[in-house]
């Protein structure tokens, strides 16, 4: 409902933030992935070739309203009292669940979902099969190298993980000593490890806050009041 009514939300906070961020983004991307499942029972080459630009345009307005939300969570991520940072503002596991969450899951299934409506297209063409493995290999590989710069670079966990959901699809549909197979499968495995990877640092991360929280509680009752 927030998200239906964009830029006129006046609440404060970081779910107004978010809202005023998104925009359009989710309905438009909503709108396109619909057309795209209308579309794509036909069959025919038009079809294709339209359920792809469905696809690429619904990528494009998930991903603008995505990158919307991370410049929201980096920029509103700090509290500056009296000059310097005190400490990092978290947003809640609600609007996280409500907001980032969906839309990284949405962007993610739909980077995937993209790139096999090019290879389908490509397959009505009656495009040779070695250039249809060429091209789902150049596909698997951008694929792939966004979603472990989305890990490391925003830190994206349901991203990763949606990706590894999506290709696991994609393995499953492939013949065993395929090329695709050991793409998807080496694919699989980087972004697991960068899942994990990110998830360690995460943690750390949260310790090391609650450690510098309990210390900054520490020597605020210890010092005196001014003036004493």
């Amino acid at each position: 409902m927030y998200a239906a009514l964009p830029h006129g939300y006046t609440d404060n906070g970081w779910k107004a933030a978010a809202v005023n961020a998104i925009g359009y983004g989710w309905q438009w991307a909503w709108l396109f992935e619909c057309s795209w499942l209308v579309t794509f029972p036909r069959q025919t080459l038009t079809a294709f070739i339209c359920c792809a630009i469905f696809l690429f345009a619904g990528l494009l307005c998930i991903g603008g309203a995505l990158g919307r939300i991370y410049n929201v969570t980096h920029t509103g991520s700090t509290r500056i009292v009296g000059g310097t940072i005190r400490r990092r503002d978290r947003m809640s596991p609600l609007l996280f669940a409500l907001y980032s969450v969906p839309t990284s899951i949405n962007t993610a299934w739909l980077s995937v979902a993209s790139c096999l409506g090019l290879t389908v297209l490509a397959a009505s063409q009656a495009m040779e099969q070695s250039q249809q493995t060429a091209l789902s290999a150049v596909l698997a590989i951008v694929v792939t190298a966004l979603g472990v710069w989305v890990l490391f670079k925003h830190r994206d966990i349901p991203y990763g993980l949606t990706l590894i959901w999506a290709l696991s699809a994609v393995l499953q549909a492939q013949q065993f000593v395929s090329i695709m197979y050991q793409l998807s499968i080496v694919a699989i495995v980087i972004l697991g490890l960068s899942c994990g990877f990110v998830t360690v640092q995460k943690i750390r991360q949260w310790r090391g806050g609650r450690t510098s929280s309990m210390q900054e509680s520490l020597l605020g009752s210890t010092n005196p009041p001014a003036g004493v």
